[in-house]
């Protein structure tokens, strides 16, 4: 019997290093040049059941916002090795801190001075988010309206996505799943959460709501289907960790599942 709520412990327990790890790194390489960080994401929110934080298929998601808009290359002669710098050096103080982790944590850095300019871009409620250093800049929260826009917006894109994976599938096998995976699941986490909040009063709450709630959601409106695959997507994520990465039926229930909570996100969205 696997206890889920040891593993979260131990999971949560690595996030915070990983986030330690990331502050001490980027605070080294660029000094003064970072205004502010923070983290957000299922990371940081609240784990109710083993869905809301899936070793592999949860990000720590790290946002920076650079002074006078520099970024990590602006300095540096040579990109890659700046780059492969401030990897190395995180990684080193994430060991340094936790020699024995449950897993090393899949970070993601972002720009905000870059992706702020962007049309799709909606700003996160300061109580989504956890600050890690500086005082974070947060526009006012979005107008319902536009977050329904957008989130509309980005379901829409994912139909080239669902077109694609059938012929890309087709020829995989053991670990090349991995590839595939790892391009569905920024994809498949957010597609439900876009689909609520079409019709809840206040989309950005449902931004906050953990993969616990967002399930028990679907279930309300009667999207038993949906939540059904959402569900077994998670749990596939959980039995491709556990086994080290070598169920090749875990990576088929990922790939299957995942597929079809962002069909039917797409379908319903375009029903309402």
């Amino acid at each position: 019997m696997v206890d889920f709520a040891k593993l979260h412990k131990r999971a949560r327990h690595d996030i915070r290093v990983c986030i330690q790890a990331w502050s001490e790194t980027l605070r080294d390489v660029l000094g003064d040049k970072i205004e502010f960080m923070y983290a957000k994401g299922s990371g940081i929110k609240r784990w109710d059941t083993p869905i809301d934080y899936v070793p592999l298929l949860s990000d720590v998601d790290i946002h920076l916002f650079f002074k006078n808009d520099f970024d990590f290359f602006t300095d540096a002669e040579d990109h890659l090795e700046r780059s492969l710098e401030i990897l190395t050096e995180h990684e080193e103080r994430f060991r340094a801190i936790e020699p024995d982790p449950l897993h090393f944590p899949r970070s993601q850095l972002v720009i905000l001075n870059k992706i702020m300019k962007e049309d799709w871009f909606v700003p996160p409620r300061l109580k989504d988010i956890q600050p890690v250093f500086g005082e974070p800049h947060i526009e006012e929260e979005a107008v319902p309206e536009r977050i329904r826009f957008v989130d509309r917006w980005r379901l829409e894109e994912i139909e080239s996505f669902l077109q694609f994976i059938p012929l890309s599938l087709v020829d995989r096998s053991g670990p090349d799943y991995w590839n595939l995976v790892r391009r569905m699941s920024w994809r498949v986490s957010p597609a439900p959460v876009r689909l609520l909040t079409q019709t809840h009063p206040d989309p950005g709450e449902v931004w906050g709501w953990n993969r616990t709630r967002v399930l028990d959601e679907l279930a309300e409106r009667g999207l038993e289907q949906l939540a059904s695959h959402y569900r077994k997507y998670y749990e596939a994520g959980w039995d491709l960790f556990l086994s080290d990465l070598k169920s090749t039926e875990a990576y088929r229930q990922l790939v299957f599942h995942g597929y079809h909570v962002m069909r039917l996100s797409l379908e319903t969205v375009r029903r309402l």
